[in-house]
Parts: C-alpha cells; sequence; structure tokens
C-alpha cells in the first residue's frame, strides 16, 4: 500500500478529469450524455456555521473571550462517486478548502477531515477518500468584538466511471444563523487535546532503519488499552516522500506494530518534513484515529515522535 502525492498521480487525476467515458454512468444523470455531464450533477457542497466544543488544557485552550465556531462544508455525492481525502492515494487530487479571513478570525488548529475509507480503482490504484457524503470541519477562533464575512471555496474531484473537477463558493456572515454545539466526536473527527491530536494510546516509538541511501524501514511501536486493536492506517507523506505500508500486527494486548518503509526523493541536503499517518484503532469506545508523526529519512538518535495535525495545503488566512 503506497502512497505518494506525485506529479504522475495528479496527471493521472487530470486526464481523468477532462476524460470522456467509454461506457454509459449509471449515476442519477444516466440519461444525460457521459461527455455532458458536471460535478454538479453528482455532487455538491453546502456550507454552515456550528457552534465549538471547548477542548484542551488551560495551556492550549483559545482564549476564554474567544468565540468559537465551526464552519462545516457539507459534501453529498451521487452512489457510486467518490471525493478524495487530503492523500487522494495512487492517484486523484486532494479535497480542498481555501478561506479569506476578516480581521480577528483565525483557524485553529487546523482544518479537519473525518477517517477516510479505502476505494479499487481503474488499473489496480487504491484511493481514499468518501462515499455519499461527508463534513469537513474548520475550527474558527473569534476574538472578541471581531465580525464580518467568510469568503469560503471548496475544490474537489469526483470520480466514478469518469472524473469530474468540483468548485463551488460561498460568503459566510459570522453574525448569521448558527447551529447547535458540536464536539469532535460529533462530526466524526480524531479527537484533539492539549491543542494537537489525541492519541487513543500512550506512546508511539519510532523505530527506524536504513534500507538505502535514501530509504529507511520505519516501525511504530504503539501503546494501547488492552481491548483496544489498531484497524486500519492512513498515510500522508511529505513532500517528495513515499510512504508504504508493509503490515499492520497486534501481537498481544496492550500491543500494536505498524511496518512501513519511507523513501524520500528530495535533492541531497534538502531538509524533508516530517511525514505522518493517521492511525485508526477499534475499541470499547468505538472507532477512534489519531496523528502520529515522525522523520521521512534516517533522524538522529535523539529524534522524537509527536502527533500533529495536518494543515490542509494552500488554505486563505
Amino acid at each position: 500500500m503506497s502512497a505518494r502525492p506525485s506529479i504522475l498521480a495528479s496527471l493521472f487525476a487530470l486526464i481523468a478529469a477532462f476524460a470522456v467515458a467509454a461506457e454509459p454512468t449509471t449515476s442519477p444523470a444516466a440519461d444525460m450524455p457521459s461527455q455532458a455531464l458536471r460535478a454538479s450533477d453528482v455532487s455538491s457542497v453546502s456550507f454552515r456555521l456550528a457552534k465549538r466544543q471547548r477542548e484542551g488544557s488551560s495551556l492550549t485552550r483559545p482564549h476564554p473571550e474567544a468565540q468559537l465556531l465551526w464552519l462545516l462544508a457539507d459534501f453529498k455525492m451521487a452512489a457510486g462517486w467518490h471525493i478524495y481525502w487530503l492523500n487522494p492515494g495512487d492517484s486523484g487530487i486532494p479535497t480542498n478548502l481555501k478561506l479569506d479571513l476578516p480581521a480577528g478570525v483565525s483557524i485553529s488548529p487546523g482544518i479537519q477531515f473525518p477517517i477516510p475509507k479505502k476505494f479499487p480503482q481503474p488499473g489496480g490504484f487504491i484511493g481514499y477518500g468518501y462515499e455519499e457524503k461527508v463534513t469537513v470541519a474548520v475550527p474558527l477562533e473569534i476574538t472578541r468584538g471581531a465580525k464580518g464575512i467568510v469568503d469560503v471555496s471548496a475544490i474537489w474531484l469526483v470520480c466514478k466511471d469518469v472524473c469530474l473537477s468540483g468548485h463551488a463558493s460561498a460568503k459566510i456572515d459570522l453574525g448569521g444563523s448558527v447551529g447547535p454545539v458540536l464536539s469532535a466526536a460529533d462530526l466524526s473527527l480524531p479527537r484533539i487535546a492539549n491543542g494537537e491530536m489525541h492519541l487513543p494510546f500512550e506512546g508511539a516509538t519510532p523505530s527506524l532503519k536504513a534500507v538505502d541511501p535514501k530509504t529507511a524501514s520505519v516501525t511504530l511501536a504503539l501503546e494501547v488499552p488492552s481491548e483496544t486493536t489498531v484497524t486500519d492506517v492512513f498515510p500522508l507523506p511529505a513532500e517528495d516522500t513515499e510512504l508504504t505500508i508493509n503490515s499492520i500486527a497486534n501481537p498481544h494486548a496492550g500491543k500494536a506494530l505498524i511496518d512501513l518503509t519511507s523513501t524520500s526523493y528530495a535533492a541531497p541536503g534538502v531538509q524533508t518534513q516530517p511525514s505522518q499517518v493517521l492511525v485508526v484503532t477499534h475499541g470499547p469506545q468505538g472507532r477512534q484515529a489519531a496523528w502520529v508523526s515522525f522523520p521521512s529519512c534516517l533522524p538522529t538518535p535523539t529524534t522524537q515522535p509527536s502527533s500533529t495535525i495536518p494543515q490542509t495545503p494552500d488554505v486563505g488566512r
């Protein structure tokens, strides 16, 4: 299971986006010639505001007088169609939100995507994304007295037999209608604590070993509750890095092992950012997920893992 947001993958997606289907589509617009299909015929997005539950410690919690809101993007897809996660997988284009914020409004801690699913794609590729519907959440922090309009736009690729490029925009009045209080769990998001993703396990110790000058074998040893198991892992490689998930094992109660390979394509001397994996667990509290980051290439002996929140590319502040 390999993942690298490469030029080749993007080319596949762009070619697919403008391709003419060889067979009729079976979407709700089945009577419409495939050449005439638009993304809006099989997908849509709407935006809304909701109150945001305060989460985190006193050290990282927003100012007590700050107003916390979610700006929620609700995507809906026709049966059989899908859109993509932060990392689309072997081919595709990530779903992206861009925002223009008024003074006194910030995105904190970062745009949040629910746990994706895996689906097969033509050519033996594996994609990461969403079918039917998904809500992408933007956590807004509004300083006292700040108001105005948020300009938000969404860009996505919706695929089935063909791929179609979608785009929508809206102006959201921060003084307008606001929905009830929602937590990250209410939105099926990885939990947040202390300003970072809250791990459903106590530790994540990476062990890295050189395979060749550009490749490292990485083992993540996770301490998990006795009745919790790691069920899936979704890679989010750093730029110019490829991650291959080799195996996931739960050898005994309280222990999980993730074996992967990290290959760096960065030029010599170029420092790479850490790569990340979204670790999905299942236990007494249900399905949970958390981010774990680690060096994209061989670290110094003092390098330590951390849990962080990935930022959606090209987010306007």
